[in-house]
């Protein structure tokens, strides 16, 4: 019997020690396995942050080429920048020719970007220094304008009708000629003075429009090596 009992007990004990060993070894391995999984996820969120950085680091680079380019060529993405707030076509264009900096006139046929230079007062009036480029990808040649130009514009309706009869209008004819996606500077000579120079309004003149061609890339490339 005694023999019996230490048997039991033996086996008893074998069987809380095996009970034992195994929820030690259930147990590392559910730690273990949450390690993994976390380890899995600090790596994913080390990725992303790394692509981030990078994403950023593009964004930056490509942010500051743009504003080497503008800085660097003036050319029209500067233009179009000043304006975005306004529409992208204008069949014609009205500002205060002393408060304005830049413009563009599109009619769907020709576009054109300027900028108001200065105004300077002469001896019957006023001269606008101003530049123009071509927004077209071709040359266009014999550039005019329809110009209407006076004081202030009111503010009271009232004043209205009064205000437009005391408006000058002309209309222009030139040979000036715009080359795609180049700064021309040309004067815009109106008989007011600048006191009285208030408002402008500006409309392409396509009665002696040319639109030339592009000379063809080798014989641009002969020129510039010549």
């Amino acid at each position: 019997m005694k023999v019996n009992k230490l048997l039991i007990s033996v086996l008893a004990a074998s069987t809380i020690l095996m009970l034992s060993g195994c929820d030690y070894v259930e147990k590392n391995k559910v730690v273990d396995e949450l390690t993994k999984q976390q380890e899995e996820q600090k790596a994913r969120i080390d990725q992303l942050e790394k692509r981030l950085e990078q994403e950023t680091k593009k964004t930056n680079t490509i942010e500051k080429q743009s504003i080497s380019l503008i800085n660097s060529t003036k050319l029209l993405a500067q233009v179009v920048k000043e304006i975005k707030h306004q529409q992208d076509t204008f069949v014609f264009t009205e500002f205060n020719p002393d408060q304005t900096k830049y413009f563009i006139l599109n009619n769907g046929s020709v576009g054109i970007a300027g900028r108001v230079l200065s105004v300077e007062a002469i001896e019957n009036g006023s001269v606008i220094h101003m530049s123009l480029a071509n927004l077209l990808s071709i040359p266009v040649s014999n550039i005019g304008f329809h110009a209407t130009w006076g004081g202030e514009r009111p503010g009271d309706l009232k004043e209205y009708a009064k205000w437009q009869q005391l408006l000058f209008s002309t209309t222009m004819n030139s040979t000036l000629k715009l080359l795609p996606g180049q700064w021309q500077d040309i004067n815009l000579t109106l008989g007011v003075s600048p006191n009285n120079l208030k408002y402008l309004k500006l409309a392409i003149n396509m009665q002696n429009i040319n639109f030339d061609n592009l000379p063809p890339a080798d014989n641009r490339q002969k020129k510039s090596k010549k």
